[in-house]
Order: C-alpha cells, then sequence, then structure tokens
C-alpha cells in the first residue's frame, strides 16, 4: 500500500472567490498570526464561515488585530485599501476612524456584543475621506481556550439608504415651506432655512433670480457662506468680471453647469460640516413649470465626502426642479390656476399621463388625495394617505363620510363642501383631527397642515377637490411641550423670587458687557449700597473689606472661567454705615452660550453674620473643651502612674493574704484603666486640636506584631478563646506603637461586648497593596442607628455596665490611626453574621507631624 499523501495546509479553507484565494496566497508567516498550518481551530472555523458568506463579514484576530474579510466587504475598501487590508494590523490600518471604532473593540474583546443602527463612520476612499453609514454589529469570537480571540464585524453599508431619506427630507421641507410663501423673496427665504439643514449634501448654496435678458441677477438666498462673500455677490451683470461662476451660462442654455476646479475659482473656500475644502460645485437653472424659459439659477456646493457622481447630480436637478416650482407658485397664484386646468384637460384627453400623474403623486413625500363630485368620492390616495388614516381602509370608490365616519362629526365635510361650491381653497394650519387608525373604536389625536384646492372640468365648472397635506403632529406635539416647559419655569421662578424674598435673600446680575452690577433692594441693603441706580463692578467691590476683596474677585473670574461648572460661591464682609460688620454669603452661576463663552452671570446675596457668630462660639467652645481634658488629663496621669507602681511593688513581695492579694489586683486594674482612658484622652485631645495623630513608620512585620497584642490581651483575658488566623506577606512600614493600640482596642471592645463562651476571631491578610487586619465577634449586634456615628468620640455601640465603662474615645482613636496611616476602617454588623471591624492599611506609609 502507497503511503498516504501528506493533506496541505490550505485544504480548510473553503471556496475559490477572490478573497478565499488570496487568503491561501498570503505568506501569513510574516504576520503576527503565523503560518496557516499553525492557527488554531476557532480561527480555522470563523474563516471557513466568513470566506464563503454572502453577507459583508470582517474579522480582527489576535492581539494585534491582524485583518480578515470575504469578497462581499471588498467593495467597502475601494480601490485604495483593498487588497493591502488582508492580514494589516486592525490599529495601523484604521488610523483614520480608530477613535470610533476603537474603543467598541475594545468593549468586545471584554466580551460583550455591540450593535449599531445607520452608524456614520468616514472613511479613507478615492484618496480622501468619504461620508459613509454603516448598520454593524461586533462581536466576540471565542479562541480554542474559551476566551476573546477575535472581533467579528457583520455589516451593511447604508449610506445610500441614508442618503436618500436625508435628500427626501429635504424635499418635504421645501414642499411644506411652499405653503406659507406670498413672493419670490419668500420663497428664497424659505429655500434658504431648507438648505441650511442639509448641510452635508449642500454645504454652501446661493439662489438668484432673472431670466436670460434680465439686465443683471440678484441674489434672494444664501447657505454656507458669509452675506457679503466674494464668492456670492448680492448683484450680477452679464458683463461683471467679479463672477466666478458661470451663472449666466447656465441661464442662457438652460442646463447645469458642472464646476470643478472651486479651488482655483475660490482658493481656500470651505463649508458646510467638513473641514476639507470644497472641490466641486454646480449652477443648475431653475425651469419655469412646463419648461418654457428659466426664472434663476441656483449654485449650489458639492460635500468633498460625497462623490461627485450620478445620484449627486440627480439631487441637485431635482432640488432646483422643486425649488422652481415653489417659486413658480410663490409668483403667479393664477399661473397655477391655468396649470392645474391643462392638468385635468391632460388627464380627461390621456391615460398615459393619468398613470405618469398618479405614480407621481404616489410617490411624494406628502399626503395626497384628489376627491371627485360633491359626495367626495376618493379617486385617488398616495401611501401616505393611506398610511396616515390607517393601511387596512378601503378608499377608492367610497365617499369621505363611508371610508371614514369619525371625520363627519370634525367639520371636515362642511370643508370640502364649501369649496366645493365656492371653488375657493382652503388652507390649514396645524388643524386636530381624530382618526380611528385601528379599526377599534378607539380615536388618536393627529394634526394637519393642508390645503382643499378646487379642481374644474374643461369648461371650468368644479368637478373635485385635491387635497395635500402634511402631518405635523410630533411638531405640534413637542412645541406644546417646549411651552409647557417654559410655563412651568415661569412658575418655578416666580416661587423662587417669592421664597427669596420671604427668606431676605437677595439676587443680582452681572452685565458681562458694561461690568455693572444690577441688584434688587435686598441686595442693595445688605451691600450698604445708597440709591437705586445700577452700579458699576468695581464701586460694589469697594465696600468690601480689603481682606476678603480678593477672594471675591477670584471667584468671580473663577466662574467666567468655566471652573465647576460656572459655579460662584464666597463669603466676605462688608462694613455697614454704623461701623459693625456684616457677612454675607454669595452664591451664583455663570452660563455659557454654545461657543464656550460666558453670556449671562447671576446669583444671590445672603446676611449670614448670626451663622457666623454662632460658628464662631462653637470654635471657642470646642478649643476650650479640648484644652481642658489635655489639662485634666495630663494632670491625672503622675499620681495615677504613682498608685499603679505602688500597687506592682506590693504584688512583687511576700506574704500577702488571699483578700489582701485580690484588693491589690483590683487597685492595678482600676489604675491601668485609668491611665488606658487617660491615654485616650490625650490622644483625644491631640488629634482634635492639632487635626490629626503623629505616625512613625517603621519597618515591622505585622503578622508578628498582632500576634504579640493578642497574647498580651489573652493574659488578661484567660477565660476567653481568641482565635487568630494568619495568611500572606506581613512586612512593610507603620507605627508599631499606633498599629498595637488599634489591635488592643478592637480586640478588647470584641471580647467587652460578646457573649463570655463565644469565639472572637482576629484575622491579618496581605494584599498586593495593603495589609488587612479583621476582628470577628457574635453577640448582640450594633443598633443600625448607631453605625453611621460609631467612629466619633464618646460613642459606644451598645449599653455597657458600670464594669465595661469608659469614656468612649476607643473606637475614634481607632479611626485616626488608621487615618494617620492612610488607610480606611469599617464595620459591619448583624445577628447572623455577628459584628466585623475591617482596617486597611497601606503596606508603606509615610511619616505625619500632628496636624499633617
Amino acid at each position: 500500500m502507497e503511503p498516504r499523501a501528506q493533506r496541505p495546509a490550505t485544504t480548510w479553507l473553503p471556496g475559490e472567490s477572490e478573497l478565499a484565494s488570496l487568503t491561501r496566497a498570503l505568506d501569513w508567516s510574516k504576520t503576527p498570526v503565523g503560518p496557516m498550518e499553525a492557527w488554531p481551530h476557532s480561527l480555522r472555523g470563523v474563516l471557513s464561515t466568513l470566506l464563503t458568506c454572502r453577507q459583508p463579514m470582517f474579522l480582527w484576530w489576535g492581539q494585534e488585530m491582524v485583518q480578515f474579510y470575504n469578497d462581499a466587504y471588498r467593495p467597502s475598501l475601494g480601490v485604495d485599501r483593498h487588497p493591502s487590508a488582508l492580514g494589516a494590523r486592525g490599529r495601523e490600518f484604521w488610523t483614520d476612524i480608530w477613535d470610533v471604532i476603537g474603543p467598541l473593540i475594545h468593549r468586545v474583546q471584554g466580551g460583550e456584543s455591540v450593535w449599531f443602527e445607520d452608524q456614520r463612520i468616514p472613511i479613507q476612499r478615492g484618496g480622501g475621506f468619504q461620508e459613509v453609514f454603516w448598520t454593524f454589529s461586533y462581536s466576540p469570537v471565542r479562541d480554542d481556550d474559551g476566551g476573546v480571540g477575535g472581533v467579528l464585524v457583520v455589516c451593511t453599508e447604508t449610506t445610500q439608504k441614508v442618503l436618500g431619506e436625508r435628500r427626501l427630507r429635504t424635499f418635504k421641507d421645501l414642499a411644506v415651506s411652499a405653503l406659507d410663501v406670498g413672493d419670490e423673496a419668500a420663497a428664497g427665504a424659505a429655500a434658504e432655512t431648507v438648505l441650511a439643514r442639509n448641510a452635508a449634501d449642500v454645504p454652501f448654496s446661493a439662489l438668484y433670480l432673472g431670466g436670460a435678458d434680465s439686465p443683471f441677477l440678484r441674489r434672494v438666498g444664501l447657505t454656507g457662506l458669509e452675506p457679503h462673500s466674494p464668492a456670492a455677490p448680492q448683484r450680477v451683470e452679464p458683463t461683471d468680471a467679479r463672477s466666478v461662476w458661470p451663472l449666466w451660462q447656465a441661464l442662457r442654455t438652460g442646463r447645469p453647469v458642472w464646476v470643478s476646479d472651486v479651488q482655483a475659482r475660490v482658493p481656500g473656500l470651505a463649508a458646510g460640516l467638513w473641514p476639507e475644502p470644497v472641490r466641486d460645485a454646480c449652477v443648475l437653472p431653475l425651469p419655469e413649470p412646463g419648461g418654457e424659459g428659466v426664472r434663476g439659477v441656483l449654485l449650489v456646493g458639492c460635500s468633498p465626502r460625497l462623490s461627485f457622481g450620478p445620484e449627486l447630480q440627480d439631487f441637485f436637478a431635482l432640488l432646483a426642479s422643486q425649488l422652481g416650482a415653489v417659486l413658480a407658485r410663490a409668483s403667479a397664484g393664477a399661473e397655477r390656476e391655468r396649470l392645474l386646468v391643462e392638468v385635468a384637460r391632460a388627464h380627461a384627453g390621456a391615460e398615459a399621463e393619468r398613470t405618469r400623474l398618479r405614480n407621481l403623486l404616489e410617490a411624494a413625500p406628502a399626503v395626497i388625495c384628489t376627491l371627485r363630485g360633491p359626495e367626495h368620492v376618493f379617486e385617488l390616495a398616495n401611501p401616505l394617505y393611506q398610511e396616515l388614516v390607517s393601511g387596512k381602509r378601503s378608499l377608492r370608490g367610497r365617499t369621505v363620510a363611508e371610508a371614514l365616519p369619525e371625520v363627519a362629526e370634525q367639520g371636515f365635510i362642511q370643508l370640502l363642501d364649501d369649496v366645493y361650491r365656492t371653488g375657493k381653497p382652503f388652507v390649514g394650519q396645524e388643524v386636530r383631527l381624530l382618526l380611528d387608525r385601528q379599526g377599534t373604536g378607539h380615536l388618536e389625536e393627529t394634526f394637519l397642515t393642508f390645503i382643499y384646492q378646487a379642481r374644474r372640468g374643461v369648461g371650468g365648472e368644479v368637478e373635485g377637490i385635491d387635497v395635500f397635506a402634511f402631518e405635523v403632529t410630533e411638531q405640534v406635539l413637542a412645541r406644546r411641550r417646549a411651552e409647557s416647559v417654559a410655563d412651568a419655569l415661569r412658575r418655578s421662578e416666580e416661587r423662587s423670587r417669592m421664597v427669596e424674598q420671604a427668606a431676605g435673600v437677595g439676587t443680582w446680575e452681572l452685565d458681562l458687557a458694561t461690568r455693572w452690577l444690577r441688584m434688587d433692594a435686598i441686595t442693595r441693603e445688605l451691600l450698604a449700597l445708597p440709591g437705586e441706580d445700577d452700579l458699576s463692578l468695581e464701586a460694589v467691590l469697594a465696600v468690601i473689606l480689603a481682606e476678603d476683596r480678593g477672594h471675591v474677585v477670584e471667584a468671580i473670574e473663577s466662574a467666567l472661567r468655566g471652573e465647576r461648572a460656572g459655579a460662584f460661591a464666597v463669603e466676605y464682609r462688608v462694613a455697614t454705615p454704623g461701623g459693625a460688620v456684616r457677612w454675607v454669603e454669595g452664591r451664583g452661576r455663570a452660563y455659557f452660550d454654545a461657543g464656550g463663552r460666558p453670556e449671562r452671570f447671576l446669583g444671590t446675596a445672603m446676611d449670614i453674620s448670626v451663622r457666623k457668630e454662632a460658628e464662631q462660639q462653637t470654635r471657642r467652645s470646642a478649643e476650650f473643651e479640648q484644652q481642658l481634658i489635655g489639662i485634666v488629663s495630663h494632670d491625672l496621669r503622675n499620681p495615677l502612674s504613682s498608685i499603679l507602681l505602688g500597687a506592682q511593688t506590693v504584688l512583687r513581695g511576700e506574704g500577702l493574704s488571699e483578700r489582701q492579694l485580690r484588693n491589690t489586683l483590683r487597685i492595678q486594674t482600676s489604675a491601668e484603666r485609668a491611665v488606658r482612658m487617660i491615654h485616650d484622652l490625650l490622644d483625644f485631645t491631640q488629634a482634635r486640636m492639632t487635626g490629626g495623630l503623629p505616625v512613625r513608620p517603621e519597618p515591622l512585620d505585622l503578622h508578628a506584631l498582632v500576634r504579640q497584642v493578642v497574647d498580651e490581651v489573652q493574659v488578661s483575658h484567660p477565660e476567653r478563646t481568641v482565635r487568630l488566623e494568619q495568611q500572606g506577606e506581613g512586612r512593610g512600614a507603620w507605627d508599631a506603637g499606633r498599629v498595637a493600640q488599634v489591635v488592643s482596642n478592637l480586640l478588647s471592645n470584641a471580647l467587652a461586648y460578646s457573649p463570655a463562651d463565644t469565639l472572637v476571631t482576629v484575622t491579618t491578610r496581605g494584599e498586593a497593596e495593603a495589609l488587612v487586619l479583621e476582628v470577628h465577634n457574635t453577640g448582640s449586634p450594633i443598633p443600625a442607628d448607631v453605625l453611621p456615628r460609631l467612629f466619633r468620640p464618646m460613642e459606644r455601640g451598645v449599653p455597657t455596665d458600670s464594669t465595661r465603662r469608659s469614656v468612649g474615645l476607643g473606637l475614634y482613636i481607632v479611626d485616626q490611626v488608621v487615618r494617620s496611616h492612610g488607610g480606611r476602617v469599617e464595620v459591619r454588623s448583624s445577628v447572623e453574621q455577628g459584628t466585623v471591624f475591617t482596617v486597611r492599611l497601606p503596606r508603606n506609609v509615610k511619616g505625619s507631624a500632628p496636624g499633617g
């Protein structure tokens, strides 16, 4: 038997597509993923799916984000990125959009999937950035070990859909604007507003009116350029050498003129949404209805991030056509009547023309229907009309009253009757209409802007009505919400003013242009300022005491610079006419425009003299109490030391009776407790008067220190069981005496407040940057309302009997020592888990002086 031939390394890679062939041919050993025969099964599996799938797919693999993609994705790269994208590193290849996709990739590498619809992600194609929209998902791909080995992108480019919807919205807005214009100037202004909202397609535009025989063209609309820009003069004569655009050429030939040398004509011209200069433009004639002549031209710039191809050219042509129709309607209402008559005659004479008209109405971005006869029978209703009233209703051949019975009682049939009888059009603005859209009898509120236009026959008699409308429900409801918010804000401001006046709070506002201050009567009285006229900021600052004036000025400038979101808060003193000093609190906020420049600065002023006096009195009392405690504690320490020394001397003697021994031990225990209380009082005094306890860290093993303290406490409580658990590295730099004080206080508390027959556990655990100490005991939990203030001085967790009474400073000292080490102490207590104190100390602590 012949030996079996070795299986090629690429036999698992299916397909004869371009990317499958390129993938097999690429020398992958020169890439971070290595040769193909070493690829993991997970990578091979996903590539088998990717390269045979007709959905655009893209894969980043490994830490270097090496790239794979299929034939369906290739067109999205353009000619300048394919095939170089295959095998490239993602971060190096997509530098132009990494700030957008990088965070998404990071999320997916964490195991999360993301999905976006119609997302704008500009990419470099065709030598520059292009505006591109995508609907895509990023999903994690697991490697052979179960981790995230890659990021799979499944996407569809939706640029044409988004651009189509955006341009259709422009046509719709232009049609709506035509309902309210009365002349060509108003039509130009309306068109200017509409085009300005679509700067993505039309970075700049200029609308000029005038015929081929006119002595000049006059500008009636401008977007994207300054009003006095040489690129858009207000008036252009046929021989004007200053005109940089072929306006008259387009006007006289009636054909668009495409301009591909914009930068040569207007160097540095940039407009619209993008920083790149505009390269192309177009001058389009505005045709008269029926194609008889031209009434003006429209100059439009082409976005530098859009391909200057047939789609954009068709959009511009349709835009010019619709704009020409709007201008025609604005300049000649009688002409519109004539056109309607001609359309009616053509409708009666040629079925082909009727079909063309029907198709046009169905594609129009407006709600349109045609009614026949005095009963108003539906002849045609376009899809938007059918959607408005519910797609389930049958309309054609039925009267309005039959098809829409809920409309009959709302007055619309009477309006139709009037238009049919008089032949005069009716225009409704934001009219409320209730419709049974679901067929359940529930009426939904809708708002329409519409026109009822009589349609006349060959002999001039009215034979039907054309309905042209736009649903404006969202706009009306949004305006109502805005008006409601504005009304609520007004009422809130009125209530605020009433509250401020009742509370003695004054108000002020600084005019940022003149630096003059407007104040109400309360503020003037607080600042002891005479008169009622506004004063300059400098004049107001002059009444503030000199030592406080600098703080006030700095607070004002800080707010105007936008620091702390423009908040202003300062306390200062002013001298009253009687010589007294008054404390004033000023609060306010600076508000900024879209460019970050301050546009308003206002706030309040309030007399806080009483509060300041109370704070000063409280501060003096606290300092006196702390000094008194320190003095008393210091004076008591010497006699107690003598008592303790005497008791120890007696205990070292021999021949003591049992009663004498018991009394002497009681004296020693009481003296030691008193000494500890004095030490706590001295620490308390030092912490309160200097802002903290000093620590002098030295290298030590905290495990050994805790073990020593536990042994010492155990000697004093031989009847109790204390378990010590230690793990991890215990070495670091701490103040041994202070840390021992923490352990002793916590352990003594645990023994004092737990049943005598229960276990107390002390745990020390070394972590990377810190060491954790935990002391756990069972018994009655600390009440929940006590926990928030447990570490305050003179506080106790639970009531104690007289044998365990203390001054309540132990936990306060614990907290101060831990803080001085840069650590923190926490407590949790419940019936089920008992009470646990947790101390976290950084391993290496810098020394601190008192108050530091």
